[in-house]
């Protein structure tokens, strides 16, 4: 299994990949000209140091999102900008990218990964303007683009930090489930301490009666972190200028070079086709909405605190969207009370291993201690035991499923151990 990396060992260790990238990258140029470069002895050798230090790489930055301690999560921060500026380092090397171009050029029979690899870092190279910008102009947008990367990592420090929210009474709250207001911060001079986190949020927009409420809550979360503003316009604009030095008429352009949808143009045809269908039946649903707004208004006692009935707002959706699902026998609070979080993840498993032709074997807490970052996380290792391939080891699967301070707020997926780049 994966080991984890204590804080003191997180820049020690980063500084020991960077020198290993760098040393690869130093021989090959030392020992390689154009004339000699081949895969075995130029692409190679790049396959061998990304091996060696993927899993490394990967759990330092999964530490950045859920260590519980702050010094763990700034040391990974600090590693990975230390990892950025590695590889922007490689790749302004004109020489190595001639090199590159030379094995490209030189169409050796491959197998397929192989040939994925050698144009992938190919394309690395003339993303970031080799053959068509001088070198001086290769330095700025690499330059441009670890400044957006350093942006990118404090927006989402900035999130992850928020401890924003909102105090309200008792009677603001009407209508809120009792096991949700016991869960609430409360102070008796102040009242129901309300955070901008879904667990608070969500139970406040859909269950809340009064609708003054829904909207201040609902107004200053979309008016949190002011100081983030500044940083996607910076973003946005930077990203902007980089794509047009490359040639290409937007970031969404570049983006799309790599994705399965290749093209701006496609992409918006695509939305428009979606639309067309779309959009006259989610209609249709907001009026249904709206009537059932207004007939509910007319017997609600805060009637005359909507300001107007007729227009369905943003903090209004929610709470109006589960009354209609309760008018339907939806009660997702009495559905909860079927999939209780073990129960459920389990089952997920049993679905897997049914489909999938899967093995889940549960790593027993004297094992996984070692290699756990919170005591919430569990661990199982995955065995392949399909018919054809025998019983054969796939990896381990890591859940850490609640929620808690200072852990990425949302659902996402890490990868801890890489899969290598290409197999021989």
């Amino acid at each position: 299994m994966p080991r984890l990396i204590a804080a003191t060992d997180v820049i020690p260790t980063i500084k020991d990949i960077v020198a290993d990238y760098q040393a690869v990258r130093d021989a090959i140029i030392r020992k390689v000209t154009p004339e000699t470069a081949c895969f075995t002895n130029t692409i190679q050798p790049l396959i061998d140091v990304q091996n060696r230090n993927n899993g490394k790489i990967s759990i330092i930055a999964m530490l950045q999102y859920a260590s519980p301690d702050q010094a763990v999560r700034d040391a990974s921060e600090e590693a990975l900008k230390l990892l950025s500026d590695c590889e922007s380092e490689g790749t302004t090397r004109a020489d190595l990218f001639l090199l590159i171009k030379a094995v490209k050029e030189k169409g050796e029979l491959l197998d397929v990964e192989s040939q994925k690899f050698v144009d992938e870092t190919f394309k690395d190279y003339t993303r970031c303007g080799h053959g068509l910008l001088s070198a001086e102009q290769i330095e700025d947008y690499l330059r441009i683009r670890n400044e957006i990367d350093v942006r990118r990592r404090q927006f989402a420090r900035n999130i992850m930090d928020d401890t924003g929210g909102m105090w309200f009474s008792e009677a603001d709250l009407d209508g809120v489930p009792e096991a949700d207001m016991k869960r609430f911060t409360h102070e008796e001079d102040r009242g129901y301490f309300i955070s901008f986190r879904y667990h608070d949020l969500d139970p406040v927009l859909k269950f809340a009666k009064n609708p003054a409420t829904r909207k201040r809550l609902n107004v200053a979360n979309k008016k949190k972190l002011a100081l983030n503003v500044g940083i996607f316009q910076d973003v946005i604009l930077r990203r902007d200028s980089n794509a047009r030095l490359l040639g290409y008429p937007s970031h969404a352009a570049f983006r799309l070079e790599r994705r399965v949808a290749k093209t701006t143009k496609w992409v918006h045809a695509f939305l428009e086709r979606l639309k067309s269908v779309l959009l006259p039946q989610g209609k249709i649903e907001m009026q249904q909405l709206v009537a059932r707004k207004k007939a509910y208004l007319e017997t609600s006692k805060y009637r005359d605190q909507d300001e107007k009935p007729d227009i369905m707002f943003p903090w209004d959706f929610g709470f109006y969207s589960r009354l209609a699902e309760e008018e339907l026998s939806v009660d997702h609070i009495a559905i909860a009370e079927y999939f209780p979080l073990q129960h459920t993840v389990a089952s997920m498993l049993e679905i897997f291993t049914h489909c999938l032709q899967l093995r889940f074997d549960k790593i027993a807490d004297e094992h996984r201690a070692p290699v756990i970052w919170h005591d919430d996380v569990e661990v199982w290792s995955v065995w392949n035991k399909s018919v054809e391939a025998g019983t054969e080891f796939i990896g381990y699967l890591y859940m850490d499923l609640l929620s808690r301070e200072n852990k990425y707020r949302g659902s996402q997926d890490v990868n801890l151990q890489g899969r290598q780049a290409a197999r021989f």
